[in-house]
């Protein structure tokens, strides 16, 4: 793919909400604004140009954050893989899609959203993927100190009943999607989010297979930082399944029009 001066400007525009918003939160736990606004422009322009967005964001943070080889290294492999994911999830980027949705604009008609049935077999995974790991941390699985057990078990709880709330909720949007397209956008809106939430848990786990490498830890120090990642990972999954559900549709709203050619002007 080759970006247009347009796709550069949006590229651009992106990339410094998504650093401005990381700098504007960083004081706040668990607020995953990155998460959303690179989810929203990668379901809205599809994989190659989310693509380019996170290699830049995670690269150019560094003038800002500082550089530290572990976290280049763990922002280039997960938000590239990231974008990647809901690049193909959107059906974006041009081509077809890009046509089609342009069609659909000009006809009046918006547009509609389509659940394939694979998609649905996926988000099933993903609402069962993050039941499990709530139920791990209740069974007494992940081991941390008494002060933090109690606020874990809470979070568990809270992200069990989120997650069983959600497979619920899809489940019976599913099932209307057929008949009425509102079902079907808010449909993808949940789905959307529990991948967000599993690719969350993702990212943890992928800081804690690259902090040894990096600083040569081993031992039960490498597991006790796996364990402690365990307290900021729980509310950052909480948060990022609220923060997509809530912000996801407005979101791509926006984006996509800019993602939609338009004729004539």
């Amino acid at each position: 793919m080759r970006p247009s001066a347009r796709d550069i400007a949006v590229i651009a525009v992106t990339v410094a909400l998504l650093i401005g918003g990381q700098a504007l939160f960083a004081a706040l736990p668990g607020v995953e604004v990155v998460t959303v606004v690179l989810l929203s422009f990668s379901w809205s322009f599809g994989a190659a140009r989310g693509i380019l967005t996170a290699t830049a964001y995670s690269l150019l943070r560094c003038f800002f954050f500082g550089f530290d080889a572990k976290t280049v290294v763990l922002y280039l492999l997960y938000f590239n893989f990231f974008a990647c994911l809901f690049g193909v999830l959107g059906g974006r980027g041009g081509g077809k899609a890009g046509a089609a949705g342009e069609k659909a604009e000009k006809e009046g008609k918006g547009e509609k959203e389509k659940i394939s049935p694979l998609s649905a077999v996926f988000t099933e995974g993903l609402f069962l993927a993050l039941c499990v790991l709530a139920a791990a941390v209740l069974s007494g699985a992940v081991r941390v100190s008494v002060l933090l057990q109690t606020g874990l078990n809470i979070l568990a709880w809270v992200l069990l009943f989120i997650a069983s709330a959600g497979a619920v909720a899809y489940n019976i949007l599913l099932f209307f999607s057929r008949k009425y397209p509102a079902c079907a956008a808010a449909a993808q809106t949940v789905a959307a989010a529990a991948a967000a939430a599993v690719c969350t848990v993702l990212f943890t786990l992928l800081d804690d297979a690259l902090y040894p490498l990096f600083y040569g830890v081993r031992g039960e120090a490498a597991v006790a930082y796996f364990y402690a990642s365990f307290t900021a990972m729980l509310p950052q999954t909480v948060c990022a399944l609220v923060s997509v559900s809530i912000l996801f549709r407005p979101l791509t709203r926006v984006f996509r029009r800019f993602a939609t050619p338009r004729s004539g002007r």
